[in-house]
């Protein structure tokens, strides 16, 4: 199979998209890296003090507990968000009694949700009641 190179008119497309992340992502990031090493209030002149801020920084009480708790809640939230599901999911794909049940069971939302939204659709077109028909004899369109 032979590889297709990509044209100019590809690179074209990607570039609003590039401008954009540069923009919003990376330019902050430097910027904000570079002036990590000054001492500035925003408005007076920049002085640059190296790597004092950081020394600071780690020597805070409040920050060493910002960073613990922020450590905390990554381990957790990963824990309940992926390793709980995924296991869930072994355990349903396993052969057990009520397996289609708890399959079910966890599949409901996402059903309901459509079935929902489907009803609720049927309601705004019904020809006798329906929120479109009332609007429009309100308008004379009928």
């Amino acid at each position: 199979m032979a590889i297709k190179k990509f044209s100019l008119t590809s690179w074209l497309f990607l570039v609003p998209a590039g401008i954009i992340y540069l923009s919003v992502v990376i330019i902050p990031v430097v910027f904000t890296s570079v002036i990590s090493f000054f001492r500035w209030n925003g408005v007076s002149r920049m002085e640059f003090i190296g790597v004092y801020n950081y020394i600071n920084l780690f020597q805070d009480p409040i920050f060493i507990r910002a960073l613990s708790n922020n450590l905390i809640w990554l381990t957790l939230s990963l824990t309940v968000t992926l390793v709980l599901p995924l296991g869930l999911a072994v355990m349903l794909n396993k052969k057990f009694t009520g397996r289609t049940f708890f399959r079910g069971f966890f599949y409901f939302p996402v059903v309901i949700a459509n079935i929902t939204a489907a009803i609720i659709w049927r309601w705004i077109y019904n020809p006798l009641f329906g929120f479109v028909n009332q609007l429009f004899e309100f308008l004379n369109i009928t």
